[in-house]
């Protein structure tokens, strides 16, 4: 048995990546990595007593090129006796309708349909040829891309059916062994071309950081990602323990109560945002930082009502005390947007039990001649003696209108909340703070000119949403 296959058992053993009667598809793009992987895994598969499945996917980028490493790979496979998948992708129609590079939309599309392999021959695992010299490159590429901790942990030896039996065996080893060993391989022209910023990071930056700074970079980088990906772990094994805990998971949406979140540290809140995002979508691709950025935002904002659309038909909602992640339009809203009405304790606190929010009320005195009262989203102020006795709490009703403070003239509520663009499934869940024949306050919105307070108002009504 040869140094590399050692070390290969060696690493499958250390990370319990192949378990006795796996199937596994080897992904075999050709290229000297996989082919290395192939045959390692073929010699090691009485000894794991694993099934192998090559599969392969031609992403029809380089022309012949291409369709000459698919049938590679479909030949290989023969020779070794095993089955073969193959798939071609049309890269150039997917990019009329996909976002990002043609390499980045065809290492998404190469994933998906490998995943989707798996589950249709019920396979465990998913074997990638990456290896340690892939791995410092990958460090090193995130590093300038302005990756945050967790991107710059690198690749994991395994991470779901995915598995990565080389990422400890350097590229120099590999070539080694497909030198000694006679496998023929297929070289992608592309990986010479420094046009792609992984092969200048390769060609370029690496080399030069060797020579002109420290000989033993890829180490430095790779223990780099060793340390970060130890803490890593440690975060991900706190974060489960606050996502059971402050997490409701429902028809394949994740809820949060805001107010819970916000007594987190914005660190921890991003983990269980990436964490909530991973169990609605599987995976988390195509989500940025950007993405992560402004769900914090729209946590930390007093907007009452907000969503957002994020890649792949992921819609994150806030309403009032909620944070709803899902796909597509939300059934925990359809199911929340009942009609409603409640009296409202004046003073005192409602409670909402449709929104999941309570309004509070108290009356002040007016000692500052109308001045010195700080409206917000969440809290309003009312003339108190303008106010009718018995004020509601209510859901929206056909008809209703209210004068909006500083207009003269009446506004439909239906025309006011196309105004601000408040999506159709999120409207019926917008409270009216509601006389009997009147609106007082849109709430999270605009109060009404009726009731607002002035030089001449005596008692103040503080009204607040928690």
């Amino acid at each position: 048995m040869s140094d590399l296959i050692k070390s290969v058992k060696e690493e499958i053993a250390k990370y319990s990546l192949i378990k006795p009667g796996d199937r596994i598809i080897v992904a075999l793009s050709g290229g000297v990595d996989s082919v290395v992987l192939l045959d390692v895994l073929s010699k090691l598969r009485d000894e794991l007593t694993s099934d192998l499945i090559v599969a392969h996917v031609n992403h029809g980028l380089r022309g012949k090129d291409s369709d000459r490493d698919a049938e590679f790979a479909k030949n290989m496979a023969k020779e070794y006796g095993f089955p073969f998948y193959g798939k071609k992708i049309d890269i150039a129609h997917l990019q009329t309708v996909l976002q990002g590079s043609p390499q980045e939309i065809a290492r998404e599309e190469r994933l998906q349909y490998l995943e989707q392999l798996a589950e249709k021959i019920e396979a465990h695992r998913i074997a990638l040829g990456h290896n340690w010299d892939d791995q410092s490159e990958t460090v090193l590429m995130r590093l300038i891309r302005g990756a945050g901790p967790t991107g710059l942990r690198g690749m994991g030896h395994s991470r779901g059916r995915f598995i990565r039996p080389l990422l400890d065996i350097s590229r120099s080893e590999i070539a080694e062994y497909a030198l000694t060993h006679k496998l023929k391989n297929v070289e992608d022209e592309s990986n010479k071309s420094d046009a792609y910023l992984r092969n200048k990071i390769r060609h370029k930056l690496i080399p030069l950081l060797e020579k002109e700074y420290n000989p033993e970079i890829k180490s430095a980088l790779i223990r780099l990602a060793t340390i970060l990906r130890e803490e890593d772990r440690f975060l991900d094994r706190l974060c489960t323990d606050l996502f059971a805990k402050h997490a409701k998971v429902q028809s394949g949406e994740v809820v949060f109560e805001i107010g819970e979140l916000l007594k987190l540290d914005s660190s921890l809140r991003a983990r269980l945002i990436r964490m909530a995002l991973r169990a609605v979508k599987h995976d988390l691709r195509r989500i940025s930082h950007h993405h992560i950025d402004i769900i914090e935002e729209l946590i930390l904002s007093q907007a009452p009502q907000k969503q957002l659309d994020l890649p792949d038909d992921i819609k994150v909602y806030r309403v009032y005390s909620s944070l709803i992640i899902g796909l597509g339009e939300s059934s925990y809203l359809s199911a929340r947007g009942r009609p409603f009405e409640y009296k409202m304790m004046v003073p005192g606190s409602t409670f909402v039990k449709e929104l999941g929010i309570s309004v509070t009320s108290e009356v002040l005195q007016n000692k500052g001649y109308g001045r010195g009262f700080v409206f917000k989203p969440a809290v309003a102020f009312f003339d108190f003696d303008k106010l009718p006795p018995n004020l509601a709490l209510r859901s929206v009703k056909p008809g209703d209108s209210f004068q909006p403070y500083g207009m003269t003239g009446s506004k439909k509520i239906a025309d006011y909340f196309i105004e601000l663009k408040i999506p159709s499934t999120q409207r019926e869940m917008v409270p009216l703070m509601a006389t009997e024949n009147d609106i007082a306050w849109v709430v999270g919105y605009r109060v009404s000119e009726k009731y607002k307070i002035d030089r001449w108002s005596k008692k103040v009504l503080k009204v607040s949403i928690q």
